[in-house]
């Protein structure tokens, strides 16, 4: 009995202290563990180092890569990932609302015109839209793909 209950509970300290990665390679569909790349201009692509060597992937050749190492208390780099999610979910739903909104005067009051003006008298009239260099499209970028890949 005692042997047994040490087991568990270094089962239980282990999977508490080594969370399963939430975060997938976009190629292969692998859990990251470990050492990963994610695109510079994509928030939300990021290959397992295999596929990264291997050139296993097709996304965008003139995106940059920077190599992402797991921080060493593994419950700070979830909350971190978690906080990120949500600040993008808020932002979808800002950016859903300002492109059917017709009223005036709105629930989402200055997020709604921020993001009619960013929409719909910035974005769609940048000159570096198309070279990835302009911040704020590649902002409307990460948010629009977000929206994409969550949408129901």
């Amino acid at each position: 009995q005692i042997r047994r209950a040490k087991h568990s509970t270094m089962m239980f300290l282990h999977h508490i202290f080594n969370p399963p990665s939430n975060r997938h390679c976009d190629a292969c569909k692998a859990n990251l563990e470990g050492h990963w790349f994610a695109c510079k201009q994509c928030s939300e692509y990021d290959l397992c180092e295999k596929c990264f060597r291997t050139r296993n992937f097709s996304h965008d050749k003139s995106h940059d890569f920077e190599q992402q190492r797991p921080e060493a208390n593994a419950f700070i780099n979830l909350a971190k990932q978690q906080r990120q999610r949500r600040h993008l979910q808020r932002r979808a739903e800002y950016l859903v609302h300002a492109v059917k909104c017709t009223l005036p005067r709105c629930k989402y009051g200055s997020q709604c015109r921020s993001w009619k003006e960013l929409w719909f008298d910035y974005a769609q009239k940048c000159p570096l839209r198309a070279t990835n260099k302009c911040t704020k499209c590649n902002y409307v970028r990460r948010v629009l793909h977000y929206h994409c890949n969550h949408c129901r």
